[in-house]
């Protein structure tokens, strides 16, 4: 029995080392595994070469045109040119997605891509690089649907109906991206949050960047010009930060900010637009006026635009308080109301909103001063409130 014993506790002494090494050899099989597979030499398609990849696989797309819509259903693969996208075109066989990513850690890189419903197209996948890519003539350029933690970086995007669009998306990173001539939206966040939007240039889009039902979102170092509508657009948004962009040449306003709250508007050119430099704005639905409260502006430099530097729009406030069939309008606002005229400031004050004629408040007479110089609006008699609720009757 002892004998026995012995030679077992012996024999186990030796399993688990043999045991243990088959794993590590298992698994650096499994990664030296992974192969290097060409496109057309391996397979003619890329779709084929997809459909036979394994686990950490690259694919090497050499240089010529392709005729096809490619589904990526497995993660951990790298799909790539093999000199760059202008060597390398792909364009839709049917109007579909040209590239569809319905898995996680997938690269796309350098490649023209064209003729699709969708160039690139992520749904639910996370940890994806989509870099160095031409992405033109398709409906929609690259779109991240349910998709969080990707990178698009250094891509060209120009040409299409929407440049880069994110839905119901997080944590992503949109940088160094070209997002240029595209005849509806340039970068367009909705139901997105977390997300960088910085260092890309957006010029001569509909509408430049546009945010919209999206939270903490950091929009920075962007140059955005040229486009036919606001440069940066927020609505029905909170607590993004907007910071160092030079907005200038568009043809509405800069940045504007429309039933928006608490966001930080920082260091940012905004010179030589059509409409504001900075606006302040609203909205209203079901009667309910829902403004633009605790936002923060400093340090920017706002010259030479055409409707004035820093400012909230009042048109549609003097149109309810107006209007005798609207009884009771709910007016939120921590910002300043412009008033145009003497009567209309002794109104807005009576109400207990805040009144400047020109939307943008100065403390002292050199301040008023200092910021008419830089093109600003000022005014030494703002009146600051919080929430006013106002009633009109018939």
């Amino acid at each position: 029995m002892a004998g026995g014993g012995g030679g077992m506790m012996c024999k186990g002494k030796f399993v688990f080392p043999v045991f243990a090494s088959f794993l590590i050899l298992t698994a650096f099989a499994c990664v030296s595994g992974a192969k290097t597979i060409y496109v057309p030499d391996d397979y003619e398609k890329i779709q084929w070469a997809v459909d036979n990849a394994s686990n950490g696989d690259t694919i090497i797309v050499r240089d010529g045109v392709y005729v096809e819509n490619i589904n990526i259903n497995k993660p951990n693969l790298t799909i790539k040119s093999e000199n760059g996208s202008a060597n390398c075109v792909v364009r839709a066989a049917e109007y579909d997605d040209v590239f569809y990513v319905a898995a996680d850690n997938v690269n796309i890189s350098g490649f023209t891509i064209k003729g699709g419903l969708y160039g690139i197209r992520l749904y639910h996948a996370e940890n994806c690089y989509i870099t160095n890519n031409n992405v033109s003539e398709n409906l929609n350029g690259i779109f991240l649907w349910y998709s969080s933690n990707n990178i698009v970086r250094g891509n060209d995007v120009s040409g299409n109906e929407y440049g880069i669009l994110l839905d119901d998306s997080s944590s992503n990173s949109i940088t160094s991206n070209d997002i240029i001539s595209n005849n509806v939206l340039g970068i367009d966040l909705d139901y997105s949050n977390n997300n960088k939007i910085a260092k890309n240039n957006v010029s001569s889009n509909d509408h430049g960047i546009h945010i919209e039902d999206s939270d903490n979102n950091f929009i920075s170092n962007n140059t955005v010009f040229f486009n036919d509508w606001v440069g940066i657009y927020l609505h029905f948004s909170k607590n993004n930060t907007i910071m160092s962009n030079i907005v200038y040449l568009n043809n509405e306003s800069g940045i504007s900010v429309d039933a928006s709250n608490n966001t930080l508007i920082v260091n940012n050119i905004a010179n030589s637009n059509n409409g504001y430099g900075i606006c302040l704005s609203f909205s209203i639905i079901n009667r309910t006026i829902f403004a633009s409260h605790s936002n923060i502006i400093k340090n920017n430099i706002v010259n030479q635009n055409y409707l004035g530097g820093i400012n909230i729009i009042t048109q549609i406030i003097t149109q309810y308080l107006t209007t005798p069939q609207i009884r009771t309008t709910t007016v939120a606002s921590s910002c300043l109301i412009r008033a145009k005229t003497a009567s209309q400031a002794t109104t807005y004050r009576t109400m207990g909103m805040m009144v400047s004629p020109y939307g943008f408040r100065a403390k002292t007479s050199s301040q008023t001063t200092a910021y008419r110089i830089t093109g600003m609006m000022a005014s030494t008699w703002g009146i600051r409130a919080t929430t006013s609720y106002i009633s009109t009757t018939s």
